[in-house]
């Protein structure tokens, strides 16, 4: 597989000064905009998945990993679009971390493909060379021991497994984070909010309680009643109990250092407010006078509907806690929307220009771009260009 990030020359690397509060892969077309062109920024993703193969590994390897069985597939993800592939040896790297098992195939086959790429002989990584050979076949062995031939491979992702792997090899996250962004020659980083096993919980409006990034988000069985409230759990049941996570030190490190904060465009409740119920984290977005930017996304998704733009706005602003202007700073200074071009036909976009004088009336800057609901690659330089210089950047995009 060639993979689509494919470029002749790894670009110098330019610190952006951005910092991305984010979750699942709708921030990844910009993202890898940022590393194509050489801009280095940083990510912070949510790691309270636990929905298909992540879901089905969390379970199973809870025990071993304590406290820190956290969900990889986002960071694995956003790794991937950072990743500057400027060689065929980069290339089966990438492929590496890119495969998924077949979800439609026996699980005894699967598993004879994965004791293959453990021993280096089978055509995902045969062509790779020794070294990267060795630093895949060592970890996926000790992953393989605990697993057993029994776990259901259908449709995991390689890249994960190889995650956990490492981890057990490691000895813990940071070592293996340090080796995976190499490993993808990445320009920009990737950290998980917090090390912490979690998972989320939701109240509705309705009364109606679940718990599971999964159940939330799901599309076959869609929320009975909009959400009234999202919370942190150490477990699953009706019995599940709020918890707190700490915010990951080298996390707060970057958002102390940011130039720009970035709420992402993503699910909203589950990729962007999930970040917020880490201990910490509202506490620097407040007293932090960098600009504040929320990415609006351009449709409503499955988790808001019926929000208006201030609505957004107002639970970022609840989640925050904010208390009062003399004493912090607004957790929001602008906002970034897509605007109906003339003659636009297609599927109406939350953003309309009504909402420009309540958002305003904020202390919202609002920034339009006009685009229709899926945006092009023009309008996502057009917003990293946006970014770019909010932070102060003399180059562009």
């Amino acid at each position: 597989m060639k993979p689509d990030n494919l470029i002749d020359q790894k670009p110098s690397v330019k610190n952006s000064g951005l910092v991305f509060l984010t979750g699942g892969s709708a921030l990844n077309q910009l993202a890898s905009c940022f590393a194509k062109h050489g801009f280095s920024a940083t990510h912070l993703v949510t790691v309270f998945d636990d929905g298909g193969s992540t879901g089905l590994l969390r379970e199973y390897l809870a025990e071993v990993f304590k406290d820190e069985c956290i969900a990889v597939g986002d960071i694995r993800n956003r790794l991937m679009a950072l990743s500057c592939v400027s060689s065929e040896e980069a290339a089966c790297r990438y492929n590496l971390f890119a495969y998924r098992f077949a979800a439609n195939k026996p699980n005894n086959l699967l598993w004879e493909k994965l004791s293959r790429v453990v021993k280096g002989k089978d055509g995902v990584i045969k062509h790779c060379n020794t070294k990267v050979i060795q630093s895949i076949s060592s970890p996926l062995s000790i992953l393989v021991e605990l697993l057993g031939p029994s776990f259901n491979l259908r449709g995991a992702s390689l890249g994960n497994l190889i995650l956990y792997g490492r981890y057990l090899l490691d000895g813990g996250w940071t070592k293996t984070l340090d080796w995976a962004h190499e490993f993808v020659s990445a320009c920009g980083q990737v950290l998980p909010i917090t090390f912490e096993s979690r998972h989320l919980a939701a109240i509705l409006q309705n009364g109606d309680f679940i718990v599971g990034q999964e159940e939330i988000t799901s599309e076959k069985n869609p929320l009975s009643s909009p959400i009234n409230r999202v919370y942190l759990c150490h477990s699953y049941g009706a019995s599940a109990i709020e918890a707190t996570a700490k915010l990951l030190n080298q996390s707060r490190q970057e958002l102390f250092d940011a130039r720009v904060i970035v709420y992402s465009w993503g699910s909203f409740y589950t990729s962007i407010i999930s970040n917020l119920l880490v201990d910490g984290l509202s506490e620097i977005l407040l007293t932090s006078k960098v600009p504040k930017v929320l990415l609006l996304n351009p449709a409503v998704d499955a988790e808001t509907h019926g929000f208006s733009p201030i609505k957004f706005v107002r639970e970022i602003n609840n989640y925050t806690e904010r208390v009062g202007q003399n004493k912090y700073n607004p957790a929001i200074t602008h906002i970034v929307v897509f605007k109906e071009p003339k003659d636009y036909s297609g599927t109406p976009l939350l953003y309309q220009p009504k909402d420009k004088d309540f958002l305003e009336s904020e202390g919202i800057e609002v920034i339009e771009i006009e685009s229709g609901t899926i945006p092009d690659a023009e309008t996502v330089k057009s917003v990293g260009n946006i970014l770019l210089n909010l932070a102060g950047s003399h180059s562009c995009l």
